[in-house]
């Protein structure tokens, strides 16, 4: 297990003073509790938190990216160390900030082939992800309590869906989508 995870947390509002992209290095042996932050601007301005004297420079753990995500005016993500370094060196963030873009972001990474999209939305609920095949197959994706879980259902019957995959992150979910759609959504029923 990696000592610290590094997330990149998107805040919706409209104050120019206020964040607008928060960057931590998290200590997973300690609660959570970040050890290095940056905080980016609406105008791309990224400056390190520092605390001289303290080990930590939050006062609260810092909440996991599913917990985060519960919130429509929040999305976070985990990151690599690189970029949370690279971010944290800069002056100015070169990345985009918009949430529209960090949301667009997160689907470009499933590849529908030739689905239609049908809806799609980053905040953590059962209605995340639909798209309809023209074999008469639908794929649906969603967040239930505590699981993530893909359904394939066949022509609206979704008391028999085809399969229904279970897992813990969206990037599973994301993985478990693409092989639904290579599975179901192009053989003749």
């Amino acid at each position: 297990m990696n000592k610290f995870e590094y997330i990149k947390w998107f805040w919706k509002h409209n104050d120019d003073d206020t964040p607008i992209l928060l960057f931590y290095e998290i200590d997973l042996e300690n609660e959570r509790y970040a050890t290095r932050m940056v905080e980016v601007f609406s105008d791309k301005r990224a400056i390190p938190v520092i605390e001289k004297g303290f080990d930590y420079i939050t006062e609260e753990p810092i909440p996991t990216i599913d917990e985060i995500n519960i919130e429509p005016e929040f999305f976070a993500e985990i990151i690599s160390k690189e970029e949370f370094e690279a971010v944290y060196k800069s002056k100015k963030y070169a990345g985009e900030i918009s949430l529209k873009s960090l949301k667009e972001n997160f689907w470009n990474q499933f590849d529908s082939s030739g689905g239609v999209v049908t809806y799609q939305d980053i905040v953590l609920k059962e209605d995340m992800f639909q798209a309809e095949y023209p074999n008469g197959i639908l794929l649906d994706a969603g967040y239930y309590q505590d699981r993530f879980k893909v359904y394939v259902i066949s022509g609206n019957h979704w008391e028999k869906p085809l399969a229904v995959y279970e897992c813990d992150t969206p990037e599973e979910m994301l993985l478990f989508m693409q092989n639904a759609v290579e599975r179901f959504c192009f053989k003749k029923e």
